[in-house]
């Protein structure tokens, strides 16, 4: 898709969807479907594409696209290629997070066809894994329509956004942002990439500083043993530890910001007060995102009284900027 926030994946001109595993990223720059988007854009257009961007803008939010205009206002437009990259590269995960799904963490396969699946169904557990498929093969090591096109694109990159699954898994991925590093440009580069902190390599390190300014966000549901059953099978001594490191790069790289980035959900709400405090007073920033969807950990459908307890619980937490 053209970001994030898209509405249409990219299709080519028999309308069929473009996966990368098919086509090479300069085929999907190419497509159609973006020539179509642009063009609505240049014309004043409000193409249905981007209509979570409007949405918010008509509400008074500001949104993405706003955001990325205001701080690449000046920014060169190149014919030939994207400037800002907004990446999550299939569902490789190592963990099966409660709130998670098969679509986003491949470690959820074999217990969603185990538990909901198998008891209603003869599909087997093979073909239900080749369901998602398709996430696999459109970025495997060897996929050069992907891995080498990105490297061709670097010097033009001014933006990397990289999301999971679990992109520090990706090896391909860390690949190029260590050919970013290796090669200069990305002391002009900007870099976020979400994690679920299960994963340290002193490397790290050096490979972020390189860059012109880095942004780790970093995934806490809960502490303690809450942490290891929300986030199974992390083990939160383990995670806590990789907490300090990638915070202690702070210190010494004042280009670098590490925040906790905490989802809440029916789950966890009500110990939401007790997150924000253990985190914070380690000198962690901790932001809070609310949980949609599943629909049956979300915390709209707590009853009442609960509702009730968790709010008298919460309202003494002390938020700042």
């Amino acid at each position: 898709t053209i970001c994030n926030q898209s509405q249409t994946l990219f299709q080519n001109k028999d309308h069929n969807v473009m996966l990368s595993k098919d086509y090479t990223l300069k085929e999907m720059w190419d497509s159609p479907t973006r020539t179509e988007i642009r063009t609505a854009m240049k014309e004043g257009i409000r193409h249905p594409n981007c209509s979570n961007c409007w949405d918010e803008e008509d509400a008074g939010k500001t949104s993405q696209r706003m955001n990325y205009n205001r701080k690449y206002s000046n920014l060169e437009i190149l014919p030939n290629q994207p400037r800002i990259i907004i990446f999550k590269p299939g569902n490789t995960c190592n963990l099966g997070c409660r709130h998670c799904n098969p679509a986003v963490s491949s470690y959820w396969i074999k217990d969603r066809w185990q538990v909901e699946i198998k008891p209603v169904s003869e599909l087997s557990s093979a073909d239900y894994s080749r369901q998602f498929s398709d996430a696999k093969e459109s970025f495997r090591d060897d996929n050069q329509g992907v891995w080498s096109i990105l490297n061709e694109w670097m010097p033009g990159f001014v933006f990397y956004d990289l999301y999971g699954a679990e992109p520090t898994l990706i090896s391909p991925l860390m690949k190029v942002l260590e050919d970013a590093a290796e090669t200069g440009y990305a002391a002009t580069q900007d870099v976020h990439i979400n994690t679920n902190g299960t994963i340290w390599r002193d490397s790290y390190r050096d490979l972020y500083s390189k860059f012109r300014s880095a942004r780790i966000g970093i995934s806490i549901d809960a502490i303690g043993a809450q942490a290891d059953y929300m986030r199974y099978p992390s083990k939160w001594d383990t995670v806590y530890n990789n907490l300090k490191k990638y915070h202690s790069m702070m210190d010494e790289f004042p280009h670098i910001d590490v925040h906790i980035s905490s989802t809440v959900s029916l789950l966890n709400i009500y110990y939401a007060d007790e997150i924000w405090n253990f985190l914070t007073q380690d000198g962690f920033r901790c932001e809070f995102n609310i949980l949609h969807q599943p629909k049956y950990i979300n915390a709209r459908i707590a009853p009442k009284e609960a509702k009730d307890q968790i709010s008298k619980k919460l309202q003494n937490i002390y938020i700042y900027n």
